[in-house]
């Protein structure tokens, strides 16, 4: 635009002191679940709703790659609270692109993109944890489903600095 003289070249270079690159969405997989809930809660608001999502959902929208970036997670996300007509919206809710994703697919996304062993099994855990605290709603039931102490997934959600707001509806 500088080049055309539809945009100052003083201005520009004003602006060009600290280039901001976002890498898209399927590069930053820990950014989904929170996306999730911050337009879940952006759409409630909006719509006069009380909408959730089911564990099981939460981990189908984790598992999809949003070639689309935001942009397709609010659109869906908005799109499933204003179609779902339960309160809790399921799996069978879901964009068919969305139920067709497989984990295998995020697995590769999620593990190989340049990062050591040691940061992929802390990831791993990490997700595992957050995963059985929202199948299984507490932290002692998830312990048992996957087999620690209670002590042992209280200390991780510390070190991982796992967020309160993972225990969903069953």
């Amino acid at each position: 635009m500088v080049t055309s003289n539809l945009f100052r070249k003083d201005l520009y270079y004003r602006l060009n002191v600290v280039p901001i690159f976002i890498p898209p969405l399927r590069e930053r997989r820990d950014d989904i679940i929170p996306l999730i809930f911050y337009f879940l809660e952006k759409f409630n608001k909006k719509y006069q709703r009380e909408k959730s999502f089911s564990s099981e959902a939460i981990e189908a929208l984790g598992r999809y790659n949003f070639s689309g970036n935001i942009r397709e997670l609010a659109n869906i996300i908005e799109r499933l609270v204003v179609v779902t007509e339960k309160e809790l919206i399921e799996i069978p809710d879901l964009p068919n692109i969305i139920k067709g994703s497989t984990a295998k697919e995020v697995t590769y996304a999620f593990f190989f993109e340049e990062t050591s062993l040691k940061d992929a099994i802390k990831k791993c855990e990490s997700l595992m944890i957050e995963m059985a605290i929202r199948k299984y709603g507490t932290q002692s039931e998830a312990a048992k489903a996957l087999r620690v102490d209670q002590g042992t997934i209280s200390r991780k959600i510390k070190k991982y600095s796992i967020s309160d707001n993972v225990i969903l509806h069953k």
